[in-house]
């Protein structure tokens, strides 16, 4: 299996997926940056804390980061969402507290998009 490459844009919601990283842990989402060519790592927003996070290379080369397309609703729970637009699938859910925690993470109700009720 050979390397693979993602091409990350900025601002592209991250998270770390092992241990190691000094200001973030396993799972921590994160937006990304910039590369810093100079100290071979990559530089992250934490949008929690506020604070820029340096992820560096793992003992394999490769940055121990995954790119975050999708999160669970208790990943989210306490964000407020600034994207343009949440696609949700409820997927037949019948626990309305998860239900209401995903739908007040948005601003307004336009940003929501339901893909399954």
């Amino acid at each position: 299996m050979g390397t693979t490459y993602v091409d990350v844009k900025v601002r592209c919601h991250i998270f770390i997926i092992p241990n190691g990283v000094s200001l973030a842990s396993n799972g921590t989402p994160l937006m990304f940056e910039n590369y810093n060519a100079e100290q071979d790592c990559i530089e992250c927003m934490d949008p929690v804390k506020k604070v820029m996070v340096q992820v560096q290379r793992n003992l394999k080369g490769g940055f121990p980061i995954v790119v975050g397309f999708a999160g669970t609703i208790h990943k989210f729970q306490g964000d407020t969402m600034d994207d343009d637009a949440i696609a949700m699938s409820f997927n037949g859910s019948r626990d309305l507290n998860l239900v209401y925690t995903a739908l007040s993470r948005v601003k307004s109700i336009n940003q929501i998009f339901a893909l399954e009720l």
